[in-house]
């Protein structure tokens, strides 16, 4: 449907298909090829339609894409495209949005100096914009690359004002989990397993609570060294063999490492 549309020059349609069905059907199913197919046509359609926030949006859509395949070389040329296209506009959000992918995209690849910058911009565009839940995904990113980069007071100290942020959003049951396994990997940093254990639990228990197996796997992992290092064997390797079960059946690399671990 969507090439039929390109094709008739239907550029709207493209557009709106792609901002929305086709990228929560990609969230849900992980159709690569088609899902990146589609957002080229949404590109070339906001182009012709000489529409540059919608190509800032479809472009920064594809950032995304290929972070998640390990492409860091097409997510980083989209994002300089997406970044240079919102400037253009002057479009604060989709700028804010186009910062935020680019980081996430440094921040699959361990580049913590690169990320942090991005998500502060990201950050400090969306507090001018009055939206506090955008905020709050941006601090969780950023508590995540100020972890990795060896600042666990400042890592904390993003993570818990998003977890504070969040409270003002129930309808979003996912991301306060995300948050607490971020936390959970900084105080494993630290060194305070017996903390790490107490929000890795709570994570755990959002997991179950929402049914959503493959969010249940990084805070089992996780688990299963803290618990560990604090003597809780039979507790460790339990949770270990939950996650690997569910590691197996996604197909995912991490498995064989977490079998060699259990």
């Amino acid at each position: 449907m969507l090439d039929t549309a390109h094709q008739q020059g239907w550029d709207r349609v493209v557009i709106s298909l792609c901002d929305s069905p086709v990228w929560t059907l990609h969230n849900q199913h992980k159709h690569y090829a088609d899902t990146i197919s589609a957002l080229r046509n949404g590109v070339s359609s906001a182009e012709r339609a000489q529409d540059l926030v919608a190509e800032a949006r479809m472009r920064t859509l594809l950032v995304r894409l290929h972070t998640e395949q390990h492409d860091f070389s097409a997510a980083h040329e989209q994002a300089a495209h997406a970044r240079e296209v919102a400037e253009r506009a002057g479009h604060r959000r989709a700028l804010a949005s186009a910062l935020e992918f680019h980081g996430r995209a440094h921040l699959e690849q361990s580049s913590w100096a690169e990320a942090i910058p991005l998500f502060r911009r990201a950050r400090d565009l969306n507090a001018e914009l009055g939206l506090p839940r955008a905020m709050a995904l941006q601090e969780y990113m950023l508590g995540r690359a100020l972890g990795g980069d060896g600042r666990p007071d400042d890592a904390l100290r993003q993570l818990h004002s998003a977890l504070d942020r969040l409270q003002d959003y129930p309808q979003d049951k996912r991301t306060p989990g995300r948050i607490r396994v971020a936390m959970g990997r900084v105080h494993q940093r630290l060194g305070d397993h017996a903390e790490a254990v107490r929000v890795l639990r709570a994570a755990e228990s959002d997991a179950r609570a929402r049914r959503v197996s493959h969010d249940l796997a990084e805070p089992l992992e996780l688990l299963a060294e803290s618990l560990a290092h604090i003597g809780e064997t039979a507790a460790a390797r339990e949770c270990a063999a939950e996650a690997l079960n569910i590691l197996e059946q996604a197909g995912s690399p991490r498995a064989e490492q977490l079998r060699e671990q259990l």
